[in-house]
Formats: C-alpha cells, structure tokens, sequence
C-alpha cells in the first residue's frame, strides 16, 4: 500500500502546514450563501494538500465528497453531463455537499467552452464548488477568478514535512536521521506527497536510510528527468510538446545550458546545429539579463527558446537512437561555482564589518553547529534569515 494512501490526513488536525488555509475553507464552505460567491479555488504547489484539504473539513461538517478531475472533461456538453447532473443530486446521507474539481489548470490546454459551461454551473449552483489548481495565471482563468474565492496555500516548510516523516518513520520502524528527512524533504521542492513517496521507495531497500541512499536516488532523478526533458526537445517538432518539457525540471537555467551544448551535437546534423545554437545564443543573452538586472520576466524566453526554439530548429525529426549524457567537467565546474555562491551569499548576511572574503571562511564553523546544535541552528536561521536552499548547504557534510 501507497504511503501516502496509508497516512493521508483523516482529520483536519493531521493536515499539516495549512493552518490557515483551512481556516479560510471551512468559514467559505459554512458561509457561502452568504458571501455572494459560490466557488473558491485553491491555489498552491503540488502536495500542498490541495485535494484532501476539502475532504477532511467534509469529514467534519458531516459533508458529502464528489470529485471529478478537470483532465477528463474538456467540452461544454461533457461538463453539464459530467458536474451538472450531479451538483443537481440531493444528499441522501450527508448534511450538505461540495463539488470538488481538481486540477483545473488542465483547461487550459484545450478547451472547448469547459470552462465557461463550469462558471454557469457555478453560478446556478445550490452547493459549494472547491477548484483546485497549481497555476491559474492563464488570461482563460480570469473570469473564473472574478466569480471565485482565491485561497493561496503555502509551500509546506522543509521542518515540518522532516517532522512528519520522523513519525512515518516511527510508525514503520524506519531508521532514519532527522538531518537525512530533512534531505529528503528539501529535495522534494517541499511536496510533502512526493517526500513520502520518496521516503517509501528507500524503505524498499532496508530498514535504515543513509545520506548515501538520498544522494544516489537524487542524482539518478535528476538524469532520469533531465534525459527526458532532452528527448522531448530533440524527438519532436511540435511546439507545445517541447514547451512542457522543463515541467518537471529543477534545475536552473546555467546546467540547463551545459546539458543542451553537451548532447546536441549528438543529435542534430548540418544547418540544423546552427540553427539551434543560434536560439540558445538569444537565450543566453536573457539569461545574462536575468542575472546581471533581475529582469526575471525574460525568464519564459528562456525556456521558450532552450524548449520550442530548438525543438523547431531542425526540418525534421532524427530516426537515430542516441544515449544523452552529462556535460562532465564543465558541469563539476558549475557546482564548484553554486557551492561558492552559497557561501557568499551566506556570508553577506552575517551582521560583521569584515569582508564577505574572510566571512566565508567561517562557513566551516557554521556547518559544525548546524549539524550538531539544532536549538542554536534555529536562532540562526531566524537571524540571518536563511533560505531553505541555505540550510541545506549548511546541513550537508562536505
């Protein structure tokens, strides 16, 4: 069984890191005829909790549950069929009902009046609808927006998804450190879903879970989605496919760069190289923009270029089967100057007269303490105002 099946909050006070969030939820569901709108739409990251939030405030009120997800519907007629007869259904059973739509954000790829036959449901409504989605900034949204209530949740804090993992842990008598959980939920991207799936899978491989183990997961992830990226771009000629290619990558624009030159002269032949590094030279030049001014809207050009601006680069598509790999030394070398780069920034944060230059060389000490004292890690983490990518470095042994 699914761990995160297993240990999905039942009662709201096993939600965790949504306080507010189901504050404000359970006063718009026992509200909202009152409020003058008849939907909220919860906003946030994946495994924020976004979907079994309404459950379990459901739970609560004695409320009925029904679910649909926005991936299986795309035209008007299919939402009427799909919401409309059951938003129209008396509960038999329960005090009142919520229509859950989950993953709205799936309208936006094709839509053929969806959203639109949604919002007059909405409107006509005798009960409360709850929309989830992880981006709602699609222009298609705004007149869904006007007519909704926007709950914004918060990414969930590495510290609180580690201290649910540690009872996960003791629950399923898996040894593991609190400094290993706390790697495994800062590589998650703070999805408490996805560090329980991770948390799950090492489990698999014994009963004890080393820093050895989260670093051989993490570097075999990271090739595992960045090669998938890579074969999106180079295996396909339509835009759309090759724009959500970096969906699901982490890494910033720089290791984006040094993968693409490592790997496509493996793949592309004659006037379509050109062609490609003519677009990543554009994109380099945004990029530079985005470092050296904070002009962080070039940023979608960016990807726009690295994805569908190489993907089109070529006249068709290559039949021949290549392994993608790693740029090696220049890669090290883009680490080398990340770990410097923290430090630096650490530094600068130090309340000291002495230069960033001799401040970094305190760095060691403060490692010392974030691995060995927590009380006195905490009081500086609140003091210097540490970034989550921060304290992981100050955590990682060298």
């Amino acid at each position: 069984m699914l761990w995160t099946e297993k240990y999905k909050p039942r009662k709201e006070e096993e939600v965790v890191g949504q306080f507010m969030c189901i504050a404000k939820l359970r006063k718009f569901l026992t509200n909202f005829k009152a409020s003058g709108k008849k939907a909220v739409i919860l906003h946030g990251p994946t495994g924020s909790g976004k979907t079994c939030i309404p459950y379990v405030i459901a739970s609560g009120l004695n409320w009925e549950v029904i679910e649909a997800n926005a991936s299986d519907f795309r035209s008007k007629e299919e939402v009427n069929s799909k919401i409309g007869s059951a938003m129209l259904q008396r509960s038999l059973f329960s005090a009142g009902k919520i229509i859950l739509v989950d993953d709205i954000d799936a309208f936006a790829a094709e839509d053929r009046g969806g959203l639109q036959a949604l919002q007059k449901l909405i409107e006509a409504s005798p009960c409360p609808f709850v929309l989830t989605a992880s981006d709602v900034s699609d222009f298609k949204f705004n007149s869904l927006k006007r007519v909704s209530e926007v709950i914004d949740m918060e990414r969930i804090p590495a510290e609180v998804i580690a201290n649910r993992l540690n009872e996960i842990c003791s629950a399923e008598h898996l040894k593991c450190s609190f400094e290993n959980l706390r790697r495994i939920a800062l590589r998650s991207g703070n999805d408490l879903r996805a560090a329980i799936n991770d948390l799950q899978s090492l489990y698999v491989r014994g009963n004890e879970v080393t820093k050895d183990d989260i670093e051989l997961l993490s570097e075999r992830e990271r090739t595992e989605t960045l090669v998938n990226a890579l074969t999106k771009i180079f295996k396909t000629t339509d835009i759309e496919v090759a724009l959500k290619s970096f969906d699901y990558v982490s890494e910033d624009a720089r290791e984006l760069f040094l993968w693409i030159d490592e790997n496509l002269p493996k793949e592309y032949e004659g006037i379509d190289i050109a062609n490609a590094y003519s677009k990543i030279s554009k994109a380099d030049i945004y990029n530079a923009r985005i470092l050296n001014r904070q002009y962080w809207r070039f940023l979608v050009y960016v990807n726009a270029l690295l994805s569908a601006g190489i993907a089109t680069s070529k006249e068709k598509k290559y039949k021949k089967a290549i392994s993608f790999s790693p740029p090696g030394r220049l890669l090290k070398m883009y680490w080398a100057g990340q770990k410097s780069a923290k430090k630096k920034s650490i530094a600068q944060k130090m309340p000291s007269h002495a230069s960033v230059k001799n401040l970094v060389k305190d760095i060691p000490y403060l490692k010392a303490i974030f691995r060995n004292d927590r009380e006195m890690a905490a009081l500086i983490t609140k003091e210097l105002r540490l970034e989550d990518e921060e304290i992981s470095f100050l955590t990682t042994p060298q």
